[in-house]
């Protein structure tokens, strides 16, 4: 499948996902929710569930917490009322947003940020990396958010296919299996299973999380030409069966997971003392004041 996107400025898109959810109608069919509606929220309401801690080893969590506080609705699927009817329970959160893909939750952070205050981030700090410019001098200039560019594409991304270079061999207590399996079929990974294997999560290691997050993904595992690895021996395998990925089949599984519409949160400023251009990445650390 080729990526293919529009792209359109966050400022000129403020109430529509990338890539949208996916929901069943009463006959079984599937239509897809992109209209997104927000809340003004003020720092005191932020205050009430903000947890610098919390945030930093939950962070799928807590995504999910802060949506649920600045999202209205999804389509015609209530979000905050639901969260209020919990009384802002912090370990509660509306289903819908569990659902979200990492880059529509991505992009509701960005957009319900600049809903109650605005796309101007002031006074924003960092440093020029260009080999020519030395010292490394700070920096200070103010961001709009309303700049970034999203991604648009009308492909289905939530069912992944990945067809992979060396392929995978397995090995039971019947000796070795002689198929390479090259084809791993997946749906997209979503916020619910971040926040499923939370646990697992480390801030300066995301290895075993990562693989614990795929791993809930996978549907099926085959040759190509077709034959099917037993879909019971996969569950009993675990987190280990991604370990037997080669490097260049671990790269190709992250980039399509990775490839899914989303905002893209680069910024480019141009050093005011060697007058070269600086990459630089708006964090969400940034988001929603303190």
């Amino acid at each position: 499948m080729s990526s293919v996107y529009t792209q359109v400025k966050l400022a000129d898109n403020l109430n529509r996902l990338p890539l949208g959810l996916q929901v069943k109608n009463s006959d079984k069919s599937i239509k897809l929710i992109r209209d997104i509606e927000f809340n003004r929220v003020s720092r005191e309401d932020i205050k009430k569930i903000r947890d610098e801690i919390f945030a930093k080893n939950h962070p799928y969590m807590w995504i999910a917490r802060i949506l649920s506080l600045v999202v209205s609705s999804i389509g015609d699927i209530p979000v905050y009322s639901e969260y209020a009817k919990s009384g802002f329970d912090p370990t509660f959160y509306p289903e819908v947003i569990s659902h979200l893909s990492p880059g529509d939750a991505n992009y509701a952070l960005y957009a319900g940020h600049i809903h109650s205050f605005g796309p101007i981030i002031k006074d924003v700090k960092f440093r020029c990396n260009n080999i020519i410019c030395n010292p490394k001098r700070e920096i200070v200039d103010d961001i709009n958010l309303g700049d970034l560019m999203v991604d648009y594409s009308e492909e289905d991304y939530y069912t992944l296919t990945v067809e992979l270079i060396d392929g995978i061999t397995f090995e039971s207590s019947e000796g070795k299996d002689p198929n390479l399996y090259k084809i791993i079929n997946m749906r997209l990974p979503v916020l619910g299973d971040g926040i499923a294997e939370e646990k697992w999560y480390q801030p300066n290691n995301q290895g075993t999380f990562d693989e614990r997050v795929y791993l809930r993904c996978i549907d099926s595992i085959s040759t190509l030409d077709g034959k099917m690895f037993p879909k019971e021996r996969l569950s009993n395998i675990g987190p280990s069966l991604l370990t037997k990925l080669t490097g260049r089949d671990s790269s190709i599984l992250e980039d399509k997971i990775n490839g899914i519409p989303t905002i893209s949160t680069k910024k480019i400023k141009l050093c005011p003392y060697c007058s070269e251009d600086i990459n630089f990445f708006v964090s969400t650390a940034y988001l929603f004041p303190r």
